[in-house]
């Protein structure tokens, strides 16, 4: 139920592009390693570095234990890099090598961090903005599955806050990438102790407002995020993109009901769709288990911080009911009537968010996005 798995671009597959393809790939080529008098690089690679032809990349930790290279510009991809025996850096998959790019300060630092839950160890890297003084901060909660930092959906909105002066904690799920245990186990309110957890470790970092730091939810993270103030004390505000209101095996029966529309006819798939919901539980029956009956509107009624809530109405036929789930987060706002539940919907996106025709996240929503958290945490 996270759609926000985006293919790598590798840069190797120039050579099979057209011409047009070719020459902008050749800028690319000419990255990514500016070498040392010995001819080495330096032990601490990550950081920005500026291409011959201007533009800009960031390598980044990957959570394979090898780097992330991220192009942010047109067209944005993230591809995985090693370090060769000589020194060089090399693409994983085809060979690549880059050298020749300068490195500069660039916008912000990436720094990899360890914490633990408990006996869960967890990692991540932290986006630690240049600019002076006490700095907000933001947690990022993952959707469905097994998922990491290296995710370039994710990276597009932490890079957008951390140059805006928003400290970000992008870290590997549980069971994922770099982080110990089993998300297949875990309950919802496991893993949100594993971003109260996570929201320490930002908070440490230094320079961050220790009561300016929230959370981020994406997808199923959006049922996780309300139950992260009850674990970590002076939570600034909660995030949720694209996630239900609504208890997990509810929103599963509508997925599969879209699904199901899009091979069988209309009158069938009440039928085929309890088999469809067995078989998708049957794959980690304790998860369903532990979350597949819990109601996140019940800590979405006893929220007392800022809330903001993105949706995509067409995601309606994807992934998320989305008229429901508006209308019962504003029936807990109305409830409460203290603090505040703000909702966005677009009517021309879907469950990733992204501008219509494109494969870009609206840029509406992260100005909207940056400027509601300065807001809500500024002195």
């Amino acid at each position: 139920m996270s759609p926000f798995k985006t293919k790598p671009v590798l840069i190797g597959q120039s050579v099979r592009m057209k011409e047009t393809t070719i020459l902008q790939s050749l800028v690319i080529l000419a990255l990514l390693w500016s070498v040392s008098a010995s001819g080495q690089p330096p032990e601490d690679v990550a950081g920005w570095y500026r291409l011959p032809s201007g533009e800009t990349v960031l390598l980044t930790y990957a959570a394979t234990g090898e780097w992330l290279l991220v192009h942010f510009d047109e067209p944005p991809f993230a591809t995985h890099v090693r370090r060769s025996e000589e020194g060089t850096l090399v693409a994983s998959k085809d060979g690549t090598q880059w050298r020749d790019a300068v490195r500069f300060a660039g916008p912000y630092q990436v720094k990899e961090v360890s914490f633990s839950n408990g006996e869960v160890s967890l990692s991540g890297t932290l986006l630690l903005p240049r600019a002076s003084g006490s700095r907000a901060g933001a947690v990022f909660i993952h959707g469905s599955g097994t998922s990491t930092r290296d995710n370039l959906w994710y990276l597009w909105i932490a890079d957008r806050l951390a140059r805006s002066g928003v400290a970000v904690l992008l870290p590997d799920k549980r069971g994922s990438g770099k982080s110990g245990g089993k998300w297949e186990v875990a309950s919802f309110p496991d893993l949100a102790a594993d971003t109260a957890a996570g929201v320490a470790a930002l908070r440490a970092a230094g320079g961050i407002s220790r009561d300016g730091v929230g959370v981020i939810g994406v997808s199923q993270g959006g049922h996780i995020a309300p139950i992260v103030p009850t674990l970590a004390p002076d939570l600034a505000f909660i995030v949720s993109l694209s996630g239900s209101a609504v208890p997990l095996e509810e929103q599963l029966r509508l997925e599969l009901t879209n699904t199901l529309r899009q091979g069988w006819p209309d009158f069938l798939v009440p039928l085929i769709r309890p088999l469809a919901v067995r078989i998708v539980k049957r794959r980690q029956p304790l998860f369903w288990e532990k979350n597949g009956k819990l109601d996140p509107i019940h800590h979405w009624r006893a929220l007392d911080i800022p809330a903001l809530v993105f949706y995509g109405a067409e995601d309606e036929r994807d992934n998320v009911p989305v008229t429901k789930s508006v209308e019962r987060l504003r029936a807990a706002d109305a409830a409460d009537g203290e603090h505040e539940i703000e909702i966005v919907v677009y009517p021309d996106s879907g469950h990733a968010l992204y501008a219509p025709g494109t494969r870009r996240i609206r840029e509406d929503l992260l100005n909207k996005l940056v400027q509601w958290i300065h807001e809500r945490t500024r002195k």
